[in-house]
């Protein structure tokens, strides 16, 4: 279980990590996501501090498996909240799905995530 909470005022944010909280949106994160959005809209989403969705184009290491194989979560730390096939959004796919090559994926997680998925899966691969 994750624990997501908002916060009015930004002094507050470490006392409601302290307390267990995983993700804290305050209003300053908020709106520092959505300017970085409205600038950068074909990059990656930031939902909020430490928080991204990011897309991948499925590559030779990644293709012609069932996404429950692949172990992303488990390896990386990133979840796939969607599979791109041709003009088709799965969302929320099963985990029986196979990727092919040229499919996106798109995934959800924090920044150290989502670097250790480049490292696990890298783009040139």
């Amino acid at each position: 279980m994750q624990i997501i909470s908002r916060v009015s005022l930004d002094r507050n944010i470490n006392t409601l990590h302290r307390a267990g909280a995983n993700l804290v949106l305050s209003y300053s994160s908020l709106v520092t996501a959505t300017i970085m959005n409205l600038l950068h809209p074909q990059q990656m989403l930031i939902l909020s501090e430490g928080l991204n969705v990011f897309r991948v184009t499925v590559t030779r290491k990644l293709e012609n498996k069932p996404l429950m194989k692949l172990q992303i979560r488990e390896q990386t730390g990133c979840s796939v909240v969607a599979v791109k096939k041709h003009d088709e959004l799965v969302i929320n796919p099963e985990p029986d799905i196979v990727v092919r090559h040229g499919d996106e994926l798109v995934l959800i997680g924090s920044a150290e995530s989502e670097k250790r998925f480049t490292e696990k899966f890298p783009a040139a691969v």
